[in-house]
C-alpha cells in the first residue's frame, strides 16, 4: 500500500505526521495441504492449511494446522526436509490423532510449538514440508511444502492533521484531507477527535466532531457522528484506537485502491479538530474479542477449551460471539459448571458450535440452515426486523477479523442434544423393557451402544409376551443365554437401513441368516412380522418397531441335512452305520461330497451289502470319509488340481466349461451350507485307492511277469513308495510277445541293469491322468522320452495302445498296455 495525504483548511492548519516501522523477529510460514502434493501424488479428498511462526534466533516455532475432510485415520504427522517434488527425512515429530482436536471425525485441528530440529537454511528456502500420515497410507495422505511469507514492506501507521474549524461560516470553514490507496486493500480507522485535545492542552477544541468520506468523484460513501454508533462500535473498540469521547466520530472499513477524501466538520461551534488515519490492519477473531469490551467471559472460554490456538489460525472463521451479559443469562452454576474439568468437553462443544467454517458476512446469511464447526447446524431468520440465530439476536454484525468475521449475539447457542444410541432409546421406552432385559443379560447392550450403524428390527414387550408360556424365562436362564444371543442378533442388520431403502427379498443379518422381507401396499413384514412404525433415527442407526419376535430357523449340521434329505437315506444308513453320523454333526468345518442314493446303488451288486456288513464297514469308513474334505470349500474355492480328503488321500478336481468333477464325477448341485460346513451333491460313489503300486501289480493276475520283474530289480521297493508314479504296465501278454529268449536274459544276473533300464522306461514322475495326456512326448524317470499319440481310437505310447487307464491307486496311477517299451540303445562309440 502507498498512503498519501493531502490536507487542506479555509482558515490555518498544521500538518502533523507520524511513521513508524517496525519489522517481526518471526519469520511466518504458510502451507496449503494436499494429496496431490505427495510424492508420488495421492488421490485424497482431504485438505488443508497451515501456518508457521519460525524464530531463527532461537529456532523455536509455533505451528497452528487444520486439516478437513481425513477420513482415514491419522496415525502421525511430521515436519519434514526436501524441496517440492522429494521425500525427505523427519525433522520433527508432531504426533498422531491424539494430538488434534477432531471435529466431526474428520476434521483436525492441531497447534504445536518446539524448537526446530532442521537445517533453517533449508527451512528459509522453502525445503521443508508437513507430512500427514494415515492407515490407508501409512507413506502419506496429505501434504504441505511451507512457504515463506515474504510480508509487507513498512507502511504509515497514522497520519493526522488539524485545524480551525468554523460551522458559522458553513461548507467553507472545514478540515479536508485526501489519501491514495495502491497496490491492494488496507484496513483504515478514520477519526475526528475534539473534546478528548482539551486535556491534552488545546484550546477551544471543538466538542461534536462529524467525519463524511467521499470517494474520488465526490459521491458520498458514509458519514459518523458518535463513534460507537452504527455498529462498528466493537469494531473501533478491538483496533486500540477508538475515540476517548462519545462525540468523535470514527470509520473504519476496508478501503479498495483508489482515492478518497474526508470532510471534518463541527455540529457545534467553532474550534480545533483532529484528523487521525489509523493503519490499523485486522486482528485475528481471538485477539479481536480480546481487545473490545464485553467478551471477557467468551475470551475465559475459549482459552479454558483450548480453542484459542485453533481460532488464530489461518481460518477463515464466522463466530457468533455471545455477550458477557448472554453467558450470565445461564441458568445459575452452568458456567462453574463448564468451566470445570469434566465440563470441558461440554464446554468445547457449545464453542465449537457458534462457530462456521467459513467467512459469512451479514450480506451472504439468508433464511435457512448453516453448518457449524461442530457438525450441528444453526437456524438463521433473516427479515425486517434484522438477523436471529436459533432465535438470539444479531446486535451488532460484520465485525471483520484478519481470520474471518464476527457476529456479536445476545444469548449463548446451545447445541442439540446428541441423539440416543439404540441401547439409549430402547432403555428411554417403556414399550421395549423386555428388549431391554434381554440386550443386557446377553450382554449385547454394549455392541449396540457401539459406533454401528445398526438396523434392529425391535419387538416390542407384547410381541415378547406372545411367545409360549415359559419360553421367555427359559431363554433368560443361564443355560439359554446362547440361545437368546443368537434370536437377538437375527434381527439386527449391519448398516443403516431405512424403510425406503427396503424392498421385497431378503435381507442378511448380522448372523449371516436371512430375514424375508415383503414390501405391499400394506405396509412392510419381516418373516411375516409387521413394522409397526419405521424410522426411527439414532445416533448408530435407526430402528423400525415389530409386531413379533423373530425366531431363526434351526442351525443345520451336515448330519441334519443328510437325514432331512429322502435323496440321501443309502448315505445316513452308511453314516450310522460306522459311527460317522456322529463326525459329520461335529463342529466342524467340513466339506462333503454326498453320493445320492442312485450313485450307491449304481455300484456292483452285493458291494454295498457287503461294505455295511460288520467285515466291511472298516472300508466303508475309508470310503466314507474319502467325500470329505477338512475345511469349508465352495465351488468357487476349487480349481483343477487334487484336493487331500481327511483320511490323508487325494481326490482330483477338474473344472470345466460343463461343470465340476470329482474323480470322474459330476458335482450336480454345489454349496448347500449348513452350520458346520458345505455340502456338494455327486452323481457317483468314489473308491479310494486301497493299494500302491506295486501292491496291485503284485496282486493282478495278468501282472505277473511285471511282477516278478519288479521284484528281481529291486524296483517294488521303488513302486510301494509315497510318489506319485504314473506308471504305463504292460501286460504278460506283453512281456510274452519280446523275441524269445529275451525275457530269460534280462531276469539272469547279467540283464538286470537292463531290465532295470527298461521298467523305468514304463515311469513317469507325478500324477498323469488320460486327460491330462496330449500327442507329443513325457519323460519318463529314465530320462528318456515317450511318443504319445491322442486320437479318436484311443491312446498309444510308443505306438503301444492304453488298454486301460486311469487305475487310481495310493501312490500314483496305472495305464495297461500291450506292448514292453524298450528305451531307445545307445549310440555305439
Amino acid at each position: 500500500m502507498n498512503l498519501v495525504l493531502r490536507t487542506a483548511a479555509m482558515v490555518g492548519c498544521a500538518l502533523l505526521a507520524a511513521l513508524a516501522t517496525a519489522r517481526a523477529n518471526t519469520v511466518t510460514l504458510t502451507a496449503a495441504i494436499s494429496g496431490i502434493q505427495e510424492v508420488p501424488p495421492v488421490n485424497s479428498g482431504a485438505a488443508g492449511s497451515a501456518v508457521m511462526h519460525f524464530n531463527p534466533a532461537d529456532l523455536s516455532y509455533t505451528l497452528t494446522v487444520n486439516l478437513v475432510g481425513l477420513e482415514n485415520e491419522l496415525t502421525m504427522s511430521h515436519i519434514h526436509e526436501a524441496p517440492v517434488g522429494a521425500n525427505g527425512p523427519v525433522v520433527n515429530n508432531l504426533g498422531g490423532a491424539e494430538a488434534y482436536l477432531i471435529v466431526n471425525d474428520v476434521n483436525y485441528i492441531g497447534t504445536f510449538s518446539g524448537t526446530y530440529a532442521g537445517d533453517v537454511a533449508a527451512l528459509l528456502a522453502n525445503g521443508a514440508y508437513l507430512n500427514f500420515h494415515t492407515d490407508a497410507y501409512p507413506g502419506g495422505e496429505i501434504r504441505g511444502q511451507l512457504f515463506v511469507d515474504s510480508g509487507a514492506a513498512p507502511t504509515i501507521k497514522n497520519l493526522s492533521t488539524r485545524g480551525f474549524i468554523d460551522p458559522t461560516v458553513g461548507e467553507r470553514s472545514v478540515l479536508i484531507g485526501g489519501f491514495v490507496i495502491e497496490d491492494h486493500p488496507v484496513t483504515l480507522l478514520l477519526r475526528g477527535t475534539g473534546p478528548s485535545l482539551g486535556p491534552l492542552g488545546v484550546q477551544e477544541p471543538i466538542s461534536d466532531p462529524l467525519l463524511v468520506l467521499y470517494d474520488n468523484t465526490g459521491t458520498e460513501i458514509t458519514r459518523n457522528d458518535n463513534w460507537s454508533d452504527g455498529g462498528q462500535g466493537l469494531a473501533i473498540s478491538s483496533t486500540g484506537f477508538a475515540p476517548n469521547a462519545e462525540t468523535e466520530s470514527g470509520i473504519l472499513m476496508s478501503f479498495a485502491p483508489g482515492i478518497y477524501t474526508f470532510h471534518l466538520r463541527s455540529k457545534g461551534e467553532a474550534g480545533i479538530g483532529l484528523a487521525e488515519i489509523y493503519n490499523v490492519g485486522l486482528k485475528n477473531v481471538v485477539d479481536s474479542l480480546v481487545s473490545a469490551d464485553d467478551f471477557e467471559t467468551l475470551v475465559t472460554a475459549v482459552i479454558e477449551a483450548g480453542l484459542a490456538g485453533v481460532l488464530i489460525g489461518p481460518g477463515p472463521y464466522t463466530v457468533f460471539a455471545p455477550t458477557d451479559e448472554a453467558f450470565a443469562a445461564l441458568p445459575d452454576g452452568t458456567l462453574e459448571d463448564l468451566l470445570t474439568e469434566e465440563g470441558l468437553a461440554t464446554l468445547t462443544n457449545i464453542l465449537l458450535y457458534h462457530v462456521v467454517p467459513a467467512s459469512v458476512f451479514s450480506g451472504d446469511l439468508v433464511s435457512g440452515e448453516v453448518e457449524t464447526f461442530l457438525g450441528a447446524t444453526l437456524d438463521v431468520v433473516v427479515s425486517e426486523d434484522g438477523v436471529t440465530v436459533n432465535g438470539a439476536s444479531v446486535v451488532e454484525a460484520d465485525f471483520s477479523a484478519s481470520n474471518g468475521v464476527i457476529h456479536v449475539i445476545d444469548q449463548v447457542l446451545l447445541p442439540p442434544e446428541a441423539p440416543p444410541s439404540i441401547v439409549e432409546a430402547v432403555l428411554a421406552d417403556d414399550d421395549f423393557s423386555v428388549l431391554a432385559t434381554a440386550l443386557g443379560a446377553t450382554g449385547l447392550d454394549e455392541v449396540l451402544a457401539g459406533e454401528g450403524p445398526f438396523t434392529v428390527f425391535a419387538p416390542t414387550n407384547a410381541a415378547f409376551d406372545a411367545l409360549p408360556e415359559g419360553t421367555l424365562d427359559d431363554l433368560l436362564g443361564e443355560e439359554g443365554l446362547g440361545t437368546l444371543s443368537g434370536i437377538l442378533l437375527y434381527h439386527v442388520v449391519a448398516g443403516k437401513v431405512m424403510s425406503t431403502d427396503l424392498s421385497t427379498g431378503q435381507v442378511e443379518t448380522v448372523g449371516g441368516a436371512l430375514l424375508d422381507i415383503v414390501v405391499s401396499e400394506e405396509g412392510v413384514t419381516v418373516n411375516g412380522a409387521m413394522v409397526t412404525t419405521a424410522d426411527i433415527e439414532v445416533a448408530n442407526g435407526v430402528i423400525h418397531i415389530i409386531d413379533a419376535v423373530l425366531l431363526p430357523p434351526e442351525p443345520q449340521s451336515i448330519l441334519d441335512a443328510v437325514l432331512a434329505d429322502e435323496d440321501f437315506s443309502t448315505l445316513a444308513t452308511a453314516l450310522a452305520a460306522t459311527g460317522l453320523d456322529e463326525v459329520l454333526a461335529g463342529e466342524g468345518p467340513f466339506t462333503v461330497f454326498a453320493p445320492t442314493n442312485a450313485a450307491f446303488a449304481a455300484l456292483p451288486e452285493g458291494a454295498l451289502d457287503e461294505l455295511l456288513a460288520e467285515e466291511g464297514l472298516e472300508t466303508l469308513s475309508d470310503i466314507l470319509l474319502y467325500h470329505v474334505v477338512a475345511g469349508l470349500v465352495l465351488s468357487t474355492d476349487l480349481e483343477t488340481g487334487m484336493v487331500e480328503t481327511v483320511n490323508g488321500k487325494s481326490i482330483e478336481v477338474v473344472v470345466g466349461e460343463e461343470g465340476i468333477t470329482i474323480n470322474g464325477a459330476l458335482v450336480i448341485t454345489a454349496d448347500i451350507e449348513v452350520a458346520n460346513g458345505v455340502i456338494h451333491i455327486i452323481e457317483e460313489v468314489l473308491i479310494p485307492p486301497a493299494d500302491t503300486i506295486t501292491e496291485a501289480v503284485l496282486g493282478a493276475e495278468n501282472f505277473t511277469t511285471l511282477a516278478a520283474a519288479l521284484l528281481a530289480t529291486g524296483l517294488d521297493e521303488v513302486l510301494a513308495g509315497e510318489g506319485p508314479f504314473t506308471v504305463f504296465a504292460p501286460t504278460d501278454d506283453a512281456f510274452d510277445a519280446l523275441p524269445e529268449g529275451t525275457l530269460e536274459d534280462l531276469l539272469a544276473e547279467e540283464g538286470l541293469g537292463t531290465l532295470t533300464d527298461i521298467l523305468r522306461y514304463h515311469v513317469v514322475a507325478g500324477l498323469v491322468f488320460s486327460t491330462d495326456l496330449e500327442t507329443g512326448t513325457v519323460t519318463t524317470v529314465l530320462g528318456e522320452t515317450l511318443d504319445v499319440v491322442v486320437s479318436e481310437e484311443g491312446v498309444t505310447v510308443n505306438g503301444a495302445i492304453v488298454l486301460e487307464a486311469d487305475i487310481e491307486l495310493s501312490n500314483g496311477v496305472v495305464h495297461v498296455i500291450d506292448a514292453v517299451l524298450l528305451p531307445p540303445a545307445e549310440p555305439e562309440e
